[in-house]
């Protein structure tokens, strides 16, 4: 049996995140300024475009607005790649 590009045999990346989101209901920076926003993306504070890994310090539980505006501000935009 051929494996694809893609098989990791001993990590499963959407385990992992769901995992984090699960105990991390709440968009992280909404609950710092008291706001109570459920989890809808999990963010990688650096990206692994960048070197960053799927470690639980690397990631934040976010709202789509904030996650968004996280993007915003560093110039990303769907679809596109910095580079």
């Amino acid at each position: 049996m051929k494996r694809s590009f893609f098989f990791f045999p001993y990590f499963n990346k959407g385990a992992l995140l769901y995992k984090y989101a699960a105990e991390h209901p709440f968009c992280e920076l909404c609950f710092e300024r008291g706001i109570i926003v459920p989890t809808e993306e999990i963010h990688h504070k650096l990206p692994l475009s960048e070197g960053g890994t799927h470690d639980r310090s690397n990631l934040i539980a976010l709202c789509k607005s904030c996650h968004s505006t996280i993007h915003a501000k560093r110039g990303d935009y769907w679809g596109n790649h910095r580079g």
